[in-house]
């Protein structure tokens, strides 16, 4: 039993051309690559959650600065609501934002606090604080620093 090659050859056409067997494949390789191609790219635009590691070490070890200047005297990363402010970590803060875009929380530190109108934060100090909060639940750090603008495509998800 041997192995059958067909090759096309300009000017010919049909069983001599390589055949409708051989377009036919070349048609399903084309949609075969082109399903393939479409699914990398659903893939690469499927929105972040913070178990991606969307902030760094660095924004974390600045964020922790200005939270502990502007932010911890009415909030704790843990344990129960007090009646300065809600916990920002822990299981009900886990549970309040599961599922949640990262912006909510961003813009609500943003636009919010602190409610005494002490300290206005820019965008990145924002952030930094958010990346803070990823840190102090749990969530790993990567490779590229958190911007206001990235929280609109990553969710909050409660597993770590």
């Amino acid at each position: 039993m041997g192995v059958r090659v067909s090759v096309r050859r300009p000017g010919l056409s049909g069983p001599a051309a390589g055949g409708p067997k051989r377009s036919a494949l070349r048609t399903l390789s084309g949609i075969s690559g082109s399903v393939l191609a479409a699914c990398i790219a659903i893939h690469a635009q499927a929105p972040a959650t913070v178990k991606d590691k969307v902030y760094t070490k660095d924004q974390a070890t600045r964020g922790e600065k200005v939270f502990t200047a502007s932010c911890a005297k009415c909030h704790k990363l843990d344990g129960p609501e007090t009646k300065d402010g809600p916990p920002l970590g822990g299981d009900v803060f886990l549970t309040k934002w599961d599922g949640k875009p990262l912006f909510d929380v961003a813009f609500g530190i943003k636009l919010n606090m602190p409610p005494d109108g002490s300290v206005i934060l820019d965008d990145a100090q924002t952030a930094d604080i958010v990346a803070f909060i990823l840190k102090s639940n749990g969530f790993l750090d990567g490779a590229k620093a958190l911007t206001i603008d990235a929280t609109k495509t990553v969710t909050f998800v409660k597993a770590k």
